[in-house]
């Protein structure tokens, strides 16, 4: 009797022990999701709330449903919901995430042109735009003195897409600098400011350049321009040695030197050559102004001459 009662005492403590294991496995037991992706690196998101990068495993999940979001710039959000069970306590996710952008590749010639993908400027010429999105793009390719490049362009897929801008020049520009600065730039008798100088949209053609800076010799050339091309000038200006001024009163008279028309009152040249000139100075309502005069190197030379108002053909 006594063997008996000690059986069934040790037959509950096992019963006892096995319910407390079991409700042990019962309420402990936890679930694992493992998350890769293409491309990897991706941010993984678990009912919302962001766990890290893949590839990655999340450990100790009760048992239930979940929802895994994967996401990566440039691609569209990958979505799953999945169930933990005891049946199904490891699950793995492997996302391929779907491109929503492509590649652009934009060259040009010449080079360093600006580049506007739907009016916003992306850098120069040339470039990788790796972050547009799918669908239509309108593509401009600017550079001053040349037509604007355009092209309307419609991706549904990922793909590298290329594209050529061959411009077209319009203008062509000139910059001119001296030493020293501060001369006065002329083209074609315009004045365009003081060196240094940049002279832009001229059209194609031929120029005269003049540059004037008091005590230095005047300098000129003609240039030749062609549409699209800059042209650079840097010129060393030479120390006037000798100055010749003449002037009338009243002035806009006529002026010769030895015989040759030299423009109007007042006149002004550097570097003329010494030695002796004759001068003639002529003004309708005026009597001619004849004289002789002496220029002497490295001294200027300064000479106003007045002029006599001739009589009135109405005086009696």
């Amino acid at each position: 009797m006594k063997n008996s009662k000690i059986l069934i005492l040790a037959f509950i403590g096992v019963i006892v022990i096995v319910a407390l294991v079991a409700s042990s496995y019962l309420f402990n037991a936890k679930g694992s999701i493992f998350v890769d992706s293409f491309p990897q690196g991706s941010s993984v998101y678990l009912d919302g709330t962001l766990k890290g990068n893949t590839p990655l495993t999340i450990n100790n999940l009760d048992f239930g449903e979940y929802e895994i979001q994967v996401k990566h710039d440039g691609f569209r959000t990958f979505t799953k919901t999945v169930s933990l069970s005891r049946s199904k306590s490891k699950i793995t996710v492997i996302a391929n995430l779907e491109h929503v952008t492509f590649v652009l590749q934009v060259s040009s010639y010449p080079t360093e042109a600006e580049v506007y993908v739907d009016g916003v400027k992306k850098g120069l010429t040339p470039i990788t735009i790796n972050d547009l999105s799918l669908g239509e793009h309108f593509v401009e390719v600017k550079k001053d003195n040349f037509t604007t490049w355009s092209q309307k362009i419609d991706v549904n897929e990922y793909k590298v897409i290329q594209l050529f801008a061959n411009l077209q020049a319009t203008s062509g520009t000139i910059n001119v600098d001296s030493t020293p600065s501060g001369a006065v730039v002329l083209l074609n008798g315009k004045n365009e400011g003081i060196t240094p100088v940049t002279v832009q949209n001229l059209d194609a053609g031929t120029y005269k350049l003049v540059l004037q800076l008091k005590g230095y010799a005047p300098y000129s050339e003609t240039i030749t321009l062609n549409k699209g091309e800059t042209v650079n000038r840097n010129i060393t200006l030479k120390k006037a040695s000798t100055v010749l001024t003449i002037d009338s009163k009243p002035t806009g008279a006529e002026i010769f030197l030895n015989g040759k028309d030299m423009g109007k009152t007042p006149y002004k040249t550097i570097n003329i050559k010494p030695g002796t000139y004759k001068v003639e100075i002529k003004k309708d309502g005026y009597l001619p102004y004849n004289t002789q005069i002496t220029v002497v190197k490295g001294k200027p030379a300064n000479f106003v001459f007045p002029l006599l108002k001739l009589p009135s053909s109405n005086n009696p």
